[in-house]
This record gives structure tokens, C-alpha cells and sequence, in this order.
């Protein structure tokens, strides 16, 4: 019983993370986790 409940703790962690990925790329943000989206970020596309 206890590996289902963390398998389901784990799934459903994993489908939040994806989620707030997702509606954070459909918004437009910067998704290279360097908290910045100008010419110094290391993933900066001119």
C-alpha cells in the first residue's frame, strides 16, 4: 500500500511539473532556469 500512495505522490508531482512547464512556455517566459531572459542568459536566441 505504501509504494502506491508514493507512486501516486510521485506521479502526480511529475504531471504538476509538466503543467506549470507547459502553461509557462504557452505565456511566453523563459523556460532556461537562469532567471533572467536578456543577452547575458546562456540560452539567449537573438
Amino acid at each position: 500500500m505504501l509504494e502506491i500512495l508514493i507512486t501516486i505522490i510521485l506521479a502526480v508531482s511529475a504531471i504538476y511539473i509538466l503543467y506549470k512547464n507547459l502553461k509557462k512556455q504557452a505565456s511566453g517566459k523563459c523556460d532556461c532556469n537562469c532567471g533572467c531572459c536578456s543577452s547575458k542568459c546562456k540560452n539567449y536566441k537573438k
